[in-house]
């Protein structure tokens, strides 16, 4: 056993008794620092990595379009940037990046002590919008208020919109019939335009438009009707039904009557060189009737009727043998 002198052990408690207090201090120091919200997380945030959050939006876009990139990292002091951007960053941002192709875009974040973490996402990348169909059948030498047929499909498409002489939002494949009609007799053609958009989040993204545009052209209305495409009868109005908008017509030397159904677009419009003016049927007058069949052969859409010296466009949805 080994013997302590007096002063020797005197020493060696004062030692132990100085550290015991130091430790204290230094404790207690920490404590009241981490009491305030600041020694304990400056200390610890060397040794705590960052936490990223990195999102793209919208995450597809059309080749060229924009999406935005944000991003934030608590604990960060600097970013870095990879993949298909590059840079220094902030800790907290938006930025927009318009892809070519679908493309990685990654961001390495880091805290005091330079430890790191790193976020990754993928922007995928479509075709433009493509309007491949948009035609009108008939689209010239068409009679005022005539059946036509408009169809149209676009790839890629949220959404299209009808302007000129139709209107309102449609889906990006279709068709319908319309019936034009011309406001007055020196009007020859009617436009039909159609927008359709491929970027649902962003309606004036010009690089994700497609537009087109038809031109329809209404026939001379001097012109009567043609020989080789119009069958012509002559003969009697027997009565009018203004409330069916219709009336029965009996061709001359024949007992068979038929129902011309019109269309209430037209009002009768009467053509002429000289002049463009109303006027309705009526019961027990003469009139010579052309018709032409519609393009699938299976009513008659259009006629025309000759009124002594005038000529008479009008319109029909169909017209029936009785």
């Amino acid at each position: 056993m080994v013997k302590i002198g007096r002063k020797a052990n005197q020493r060696l408690n004062f030692m132990i008794y100085f550290s015991q207090r130091i430790i204290i201090a230094i404790a207690v120091g920490i404590l009241a620092l981490g009491a305030t919200g600041i020694g304990i997380t400056v200390f610890a945030s060397g040794f705590i990595k960052t936490e990223n959050s990195f999102n793209a939006y919208p995450s597809t876009v059309a080749v060229g379009s924009g999406s935005t990139l944000s991003w934030s990292s608590t604990r960060a002091v600097s970013c870095t940037a990879s993949g298909a951007w590059s840079g220094k960053k902030d800790p907290k941002g938006t930025e927009i990046v318009k892809p070519t192709e679908t493309s990685v875009y990654s961001i390495a974040c880091y805290n005091a002590r330079g430890m790191e973490t790193t976020s990754s996402l993928t922007v995928t990348t479509r075709p433009k919008v493509h309007i491949d169909i948009f035609e009108l059948t008939p689209s010239s030498d068409v009679a005022d208020g005539q059946a036509v047929t408009i169809r149209w499909n676009a790839q890629e498409a949220v959404r299209c919109t009808a302007r000129g002489s139709w209107s309102g939002n449609k889906s990006k494949s279709g068709s319908e019939i319309l019936y034009p009609s011309r406001s007055s007799a020196s009007i020859s053609t009617a436009p039909y335009y159609l927008d359709c958009y491929g970027n649902s989040f962003d309606l004036n993204d010009k690089n994700d438009i497609d537009s087109r545009t038809i031109q329809l052209n209404f026939r001379d209305p001097s012109i009567l009707f043609d020989p080789e495409a119009y069958l012509v009868h002559s003969g009697r109005v027997l009565s009018v039904d203004t409330e069916n908008k219709s009336f029965v017509f009996q061709p001359d030397g024949s007992t068979s009557k038929s129902t011309v159904y019109y269309n209430d677009n037209s009002k009768y419009f009467f053509c002429s060189k000289m002049q463009s003016y109303f006027r309705e049927i009526v019961t027990g007058a003469r009139y010579k009737i052309s018709v032409k069949q519609d393009i699938q052969g299976l009513e008659v859409k259009n006629i025309l009727v000759a009124v002594d010296d005038l000529s008479v466009c009008i319109s029909a949805w169909g017209f029936k043998e009785e």
